[in-house]
């Protein structure tokens, strides 16, 4: 775990904590796992019973509908928590699938010893609150902007805001949207010269 100490003291978990007491808190109660790509690290219905925290490498969650149509919910890279709202809920069953896009590590901390290291820590306790208390307002903005944003709104700030330059699929995932809506507001874009298709990748001009 020490080769990632730098990066962890850059993350929000463990801003202002310095590196030995980080090691200190890790080597008591972490452990490292690798994974390759295209691995299944959480599946939907999962019990949220520790703490994930994503090293190295790059993750989707993904949800499921009752017709077996998978939408893309988020995408994660570099220092992340993972699902932290489930760890200490009533109801911990995880609703995403975690899927690795590249190899990854991560690191894994069970429940009742976090819990001990952030009564050992109140940084660390005010940092896990704070860094939980900002992903439910990010995810009331997702919300807001979802039932009040046509899906044309939605995929000009989806593309202005990401640079992965997705394609049609892609999109219809992650937007959860039909292929024919999705083609005839793209045509929108396209024609309006808001939008150009390179290679079947889609981004903004």
């Amino acid at each position: 775990m020490e080769r990632y100490i730098d990066k962890l003291q850059d993350s929000s978990l463990f801003n202002e904590i310095d590196k030995d007491e980080i090691l200190r808190l890790l080597n008591e109660g972490g452990k490292i796992t690798k994974y390759p790509s295209k691995d299944f690290v959480i599946f939907e219905g999962d019990i949220c019973n520790k703490l994930l925290i994503l090293c190295d490498g790059k993750l989707k969650g993904t949800m499921t509908n009752s017709e077996g149509k998978q939408i893309i919910i988020e995408e994660f890279e570099g220092i992340e928590i993972l699902a932290p709202a489930f760890l200490f809920a009533t109801n911990n069953r995880i609703p995403v699938t975690i899927e690795t896009l590249s190899e990854c590590e991560i690191i894994s901390i069970p429940k009742n010893k976090f819990s001990l290291m952030m009564n050992q820590n109140e940084t660390l306790m005010s940092n896990f609150l704070n860094d939980l208390s900002n992903k439910c307002v990010l995810l009331t903005e997702k919300v807001r902007d979802f039932a009040l944003k046509n899906l044309k709104e939605r995929l000009i700030y989806y593309l202005k805001n990401h640079q992965d330059h997705p394609n049609q699929k892609e999109l219809a995932d992650r937007f959860a949207v039909a292929r024919p809506s999705l083609n005839r507001v793209l045509r929108e874009l396209k024609d309006e010269n808001i939008i150009e298709v390179i290679n079947g990748k889609i981004q903004i001009k």
